[in-house]
């Protein structure tokens, strides 16, 4: 079985701002939590297109390093997993949200 993992991100917003407007557009539940493991706030986004969607902050940990140091423009991050075609798309449609990887493991 095929597994796809993708990071989306966005310069601008927090998760409480962009994970409602993801969750809209996807036609998908969001869940605001709260983890010290994710930084603090974040959204977890429920639908049938994806096995799992959350948005969190690139939050600095207490040493300075971003939990995506590869990506240091992108204030919030996007963590994907196994989404249909439509999911892809509506994303790459957004005007605050780029594709930041993609990750496909047979």
């Amino acid at each position: 079985m095929t597994h796809r993992y993708y990071v989306f991100g966005s310069a601008t917003g927090t998760p409480a701002d962009i994970g409602p407007a993801i969750a809209l557009a996807l036609g998908a539940e969001c869940e605001v939590r709260d983890s010290s493991y994710a930084g603090g706030a974040y959204c977890l986004l429920r639908g049938t297109d994806f096995d799992r969607l959350t948005v969190e902050a690139n939050w600095e940990d207490d040493d300075g390093c971003l939990a995506e140091p590869d990506y240091p423009d992108a204030r919030v991050l996007l963590y994907l997993t196994n989404p249909a075609p439509r999911v892809l798309e509506t994303l790459s449609a957004l005007p605050e949200v780029a594709e930041l990887s993609a990750l496909v493991l047979d």
